[in-house]
């Protein structure tokens, strides 16, 4: 009998450290992906500058060829 309780302890114990680890884990790779998202979200900012910088050069030179 008093084995039984004392495995029955032991399980409750490991199912809860497993659950623990497991929100631990889910926590940190929802970091990660956050973290990943606001990267990308940094680098298609700056091309969409780059592109935009890019655009008014082009039509600052189209203007300079109408007024020619």
């Amino acid at each position: 009998m008093e084995m039984i309780i004392i495995v029955t302890i032991v399980a409750a114990m490991l199912s809860i450290w497993g659950l623990g680890y497991v929100f631990i884990s889910a926590r940190n790779n929802i970091g990660r992906h956050q973290a990943w998202h606001i990267k990308k979200k940094q680098e298609m900012d700056r091309k969409l500058q780059k592109l935009k910088d890019m655009q008014n050069l082009y039509e600052t030179e189209i203007r300079k060829f109408d007024h020619s």
